[in-house]
């Protein structure tokens, strides 16, 4: 028989799907076409049990109902035994649970008890215990057969204690008791046939319908009930029924199959003799046949997912009942899910599939659960646990501290980046995308999508930890593994940086910034900037061009501005610090000030964050210095007349402003900060970079380049047709930017909160330039989310114009020390001083010298022909006027000796 061909419609009512129960519209089931089937094979079995008595057919028959946890099969069993509760030829039997049995019950005596109670209740019903009723002889009968079958039951497994070796010494008991054990128990299945069919011949029924679920739960509990369906339950007459998870199963008889070939065997030939593989493969074909014989593959029913049937089966399945929604009118779930994802932030139709694709693949338990839960974002903070309810047992086994994401949401961020190290997936993973093939590490990440975008709603700060701590860690990661890189990981980065600790996000960038001046070496950092030395002494006549020379005598909002994207990264062996004004360190004290909006403590959190930290590099053979606390400018205070109170009240304004911002999604914020970095890495190097010489024209093009990502993944995120977006990343003028913001203002376009409150951000409008022929400008005061009046109060305060004086040639070429007066020496050849040395090493690694002119020669003339190829090309490197033969000689041993378990210097001979 076909099956039917016409569109299932399913409507799934929330607030009667909570619990397993039958349905009593069958059409409303779930799995109603996997329905259908299982009763035409019950009406099949029914229409032929008669001809198969007849026939002496010993059946093995079981349909089984696989699927995974929560995809409904205790449903699919209710409702089936349901559907034959008064069935004219049929005796359903209520769904079996072999967990729920005693301890000590055994599984065929739960069925003999069930069908005794058929016939008991059958008896009561119709008086056949009157001696004058006509069944009442046939009732002696039936019971003589039920003791019949008794005596072969204590000799099944678990039901009671088997017969011992004293037990058969005693040849009076061996010809009483034992014997007639023997042969009951040998002759159990056909007393338990007979015992069957008087039961059947009474309560006036063809056959009997036994249905067990959750055989696959315990293992000690589901082996027996496979046993008894191979060995006993085996007469036309019983229809067997039984669900579980297929992989279970699987596992069961696997166990079961190992426990039978016993240790000493195992131990002797598997392990001992090396034949390990052969018995798994014997395991494996003893579990295929015996799941064949038990199970059949022919009557097996597989319980699809929601996804599963509305793209194949092509059923119209509705939800009802979701809690706040208005007139509670069913809707397609595909369309519901998506609503419901756009109260997260997935709004992108194209997007938004992939999470559809997911969500409709969970089982169906977890779905219920999940959509039962208010609409998330208008929760109190309190429900963060119920919203994530239905993906705890996930996050528990991927080891996620759930409860510390919760209760401080600064750490969502460092919990969900451990998570994504820990699996190894920070390069695909970042973006919390549920498109792995490992379903608990999707649902991992569906939650933490859910929780992030939940808690930034109420925390605007998450949005740049997340860029910063997550997104930026996964472009760094890109550096860090290139094949030819030989210092530096991501797990020493975080640890380094302190990214897992409730740490000031600046220093978090300041750290980081430092880590990779170590690993990366002369190599640039995508988005910093180094600056020229700084001149502090009176002695030194001042330096045009010097970033501290222009910033002296300006005004303290000016100078608050100028340092907020500065730090100083402290080489770990010498005077020597590197200048990186990067826009990174920008973004981060964007994040810490809308904390210290929070917890209204601008006035005192903007002096801080002013104040330049330098940070300790690595020396990745010797270690790190403790971390440094010196300033570059005096700390000061802030008046209430001080300019620098149009930051604090423009950041409030744009803070206060961020209610009004639709939800976001990590996926966007993933999004924007990778083409963010790749903008810059183009940026840092196109040709025409040779053109920019100063550090206002640069530093106003990354911000351009940051509002551009912004407005395009924006602009994509909400709108699926965008004709005339150019998804180019800028370069080094605006026309790019431009044309994104008047696509940007069409009355076609949805609408983009989020890029119009970034936009808008105090921070990022005082660093750009204004001048009478940008074009640019006048489209960004009517795009913004401020009134226009305010933007350009803002722009007019912007400190370009100081920044443009700053040059950026030198620090192109050279790298040098913080003062001046204290400008370090080369380090000397000849000294024994362990920092001396490493010096020597390091500024030889960086003058690519090879290992191999300092390994020990195999005569006087080869050692003679090295050492004069040292002295003429890196004599220079040193404070000395030559190189003389013993110099080099003790440096060789020392290299070769006590020097060669220096990781730097191993490292050196293995990249010769």
């Amino acid at each position: 028989m076909n099956e039917p061909t016409k569109t299932q419609t399913i409507l799934i009512d929330l607030q009667e799907s909570s619990n397993a129960k039958n349905f009593k519209d069958e059409a409303n089931l779930i799995h109603y076409r996997e329905f259908e089937r299982a009763k035409r094979w019950i009406e099949h079995r029914i229409d032929h049990i008669d001809s198969q008595r007849e026939a002496g057919v010993r059946m093995a028959d079981t349909i089984s109902i696989f699927g995974s946890r929560g995809s409904g099969k205790t449903t699919f069993l209710l409702s089936l035994v349901k559907r034959y509760e008064n069935h004219p030829d049929l005796a359903a039997i209520r769904v079996i649970d072999p967990t729920l049995i005693e301890e000590k019950g055994h599984i065929f005596l739960t069925i003999l008890t069930q069908i005794k109670k058929l016939v008991k209740n059958h008896r009561s019903l119709n008086c056949c215990d009157r001696i004058e009723h006509p069944d009442h002889l046939k009732e002696k009968c039936w019971e003589q057969k039920l003791q019949e079958l008794a005596a072969g039951l204590p000799t099944i497994d678990g039901v009671t204690r088997s017969i011992n070796e004293s037990d058969w010494q005693d040849a009076q008991y061996i010809m009483k008791k034992g014997l007639t054990s023997v042969q009951a128990a040998f002759e159990l299945e056909e007393r338990f046939n007979r015992f069957l069919d008087m039961s059947l011949e009474i309560i006036g029924k063809k056959g009997i319908l036994l249905a067990f679920d959750d055989v696959d739960i315990d293992f000690t509990r589901g082996w027996p009930v496979l046993e008894t369906l191979r060995k006993y339950l085996t007469s036309p007459r019983i229809i067997t029924v039984i669900s579980g998870d297929l992989k279970l199963f699987s596992k069961a008889i696997r166990k079961m199959q190992w426990k039978n070939f016993g240790k000493a065997l195992l131990k002797n030939e598997g392990e001992d003799l090396k034949k390990m593989e052969e018995y798994n493969s014997l395991v494996t074909e003893m579990e295929s046949q015996y799941l064949q014989k038990v199970l059949k593959p022919e009557r097996r029913i597989h319980l699809n997912s929601i996804y599963e049937k509305i793209c194949i089966a092509k059923a119209d399945i509705r939800i009802k009942g979701f809690p706040g929604s208005p007139g509670n009118a069913p809707k397609p779930i595909t369309e519901f899910y998506r609503n419901y994802l756009e109260t997260f932030g997935i709004r992108n139709r194209y997007q938004a599939e992939s999470y559809i694709q997911f969500l409709e693949s969970l089982p169906i338990r977890t779905q219920i659960q999940l959509l039962n839960q208010p609409g998330a974002l208008n929760d109190p903070l309190g429900e963060s646990n119920n919203l994530l309810s239905p993906f705890m047992s996930d996050l528990l086994e991927k080891r996620v501290d759930i409860d510390l994401a919760i209760n401080n949401p600064k750490l969502i961020t460092s919990v969900t980046l451990q998570l994504l190290i820990r699996e190894k997936d920070l390069a695909t993973g970042y973006q919390l995308q549920p498109t792995t093939t490992d379903n608990s590490l999707n649902n991992s990440y569906m939650a933490l999508t859910m929780l992030l975008s939940r808690r930034s709603r109420d925390t605007p700060y998450l949005l740049f930890d997340f860029m910063l701590k997550i997104a930026y860690m996964q472009n760094l990661w890109g550096s860090l593994s290139q094949p030819n890189r030989t210092q530096g990981t991501i797990e020493g980065l975080c640890q380094h940086a302190g990214v897992y600790q409730e740490r000031v996000l600046r220093d978090i960038m300041g750290s980081t910034i430092a880590y990779m001046e170590s690993a990366l070496g002369t190599d640039t950092i995508v988005g910093s900037i180094p600056l020229p030395a700084f001149q502090y002494s009176r002695r030194t006549p001042d330096a045009k061009g010097r970033f501290d020379i222009v910033f002296r005598n300006a005004e303290h909002y000016q100078q608050v501005l100028a340092y907020l994207p500065l730090s100083l990264s402290q080489y770990p062996h010498k005077n020597e610090v590197i200048r990186n004004f990067s826009i990174y360190t920008l973004l981060s004290t964007i994040g810490e000030f809308a904390e210290k909006i929070r917890l209204n403590d601008m006035k005192r959190g903007i002096v801080e964050l002013s104040q330049v930290r330098t940070y300790p590099m690595l020396s990745f053979g010797l270690g790190a210095k403790e971390e440094l606390g010196s300033r570059l400018i005096d700390q000061f205070e802030l008046s209430e007349n001080d300019n620098s109170d149009t930051i604090i009240q423009a950041f409030r304004s744009w803070i206060d402003a961020y209610g009004q911002v639709a939800a976001v999604a990590p996926h966007m914020l993933g999004k924007i900060a990778t083409r963010f970095y790749f903008s810059l890495k183009n940026m840092m190097t196109d040709d025409g970079l040779e053109s920019i010489d100063n550090l206002g024209d640069l530093f106003h093009m990354q911000i351009i380049a940051f509002m551009n990502t912004v407005l395009i993944e924006d602009i994509r995120e909400n709108n699926e047709e965008i004709a005339g977006l150019n998804i180019n990343n800028t370069r080094l003028d605006e026309r790019i930017f431009v044309q994104n913001l008047k696509v940007a203002q069409r009355e076609t376009i949805r609408q983009t909160s989020f890029s119009r409150w970034m936009l808008a951000c105090p921070l990022l409008l005082m660093y750009l330039r204004r001048e009478s022929n940008d074009q640019y400008y006048e489209l960004l005061k009517t795009y913004i989310s401020d009134p226009a009046e305010q933007t350009e109060k803002l722009i007019k305060r912007s400190i370009h114009k100081q920044l443009k004086q700053v040059l950026l040639k030198e620090s192109k070429i050279s790298r040098n020390p913080a003062n001046a007066d204290d400008m370090p020496k080369k380090p000397k050849f000849r000294s024994t001083k362990a920092f001396e040395r490493m010096a020597v090493i390091e500024a030889l690694i960086e003058a690519g010298a090879s290992f191999n002119l300092f390994r020990i020669g195999t005569s006087v003339k080869e050692t003679q022909q090295m050492n004069e190829t040292i002295r003429r090309k890196y004599t220079s490197l040193f404070e000395e006027k030559e190189l003389t033969s013993e110099q080099i000689r003790d440096f060789r041993k020392y290299l070769n000796g006590s020097g060669s378990n220096l990781p730097i210097v191993a490292r050196w001979k293995q990249h010769q």
